[in-house]
């Protein structure tokens, strides 16, 4: 095999590979939409109350992304790519454990199938427990 040969055999086994990487997906990428319980309390104040929250965040080769904006009053969180919101960051555990963070929030849970059950677990409201569901994609 010549020289020149021998280039575009390893050009070609590169471009396989980084075609390959490219197209990697895990058995829990799609849109997932993470439905948040209301929550009675707000730092202790019985009055006020965390608003009830359905969320989306994309999960792609492992890599959990959204973008959130909270908006007052009222203490309300959307999804939101405007120049007041902030990233989701996270990953999903080839074993299907999550962990996602956001402004300090942190959360952790499990994913199987198109089922992800979760916990928030710090924030003004308390730890809460939320399901998640896959949408679309897989």
């Amino acid at each position: 095999m010549s020289r020149v040969s021998q280039g575009l055999a390893a050009l070609t086994m590169c471009w396989m590979l980084l075609t390959a990487a490219a197209h990697a997906t895990t058995p829990y990428d799609g849109i997932w939409i993470v439905d948040f319980p209301a929550s009675p309390l707000v730092a202790g104040e019985s009055h006020s109350v965390c608003p009830a929250l359905r969320l989306r965040a994309d999960v792609v080769d492992g890599k959990v992304s959204g973008s959130l904006t909270r908006f007052f009053p009222g203490n309300v969180v959307e999804n939101d790519s405007g120049p007041a919101s902030s990233p989701v960051t996270g990953t999903v555990h080839s074993d299907g454990s999550v962990e996602a963070y956001w402004l300090g929030w942190i959360v952790r849970g499990q994913i199987t199938g198109d089922t992800a059950t979760l916990t928030l677990l710090f924030g003004q409201c308390g730890p809460r427990h939320m399901i998640g569901r896959r949408v679309a994609g897989q």
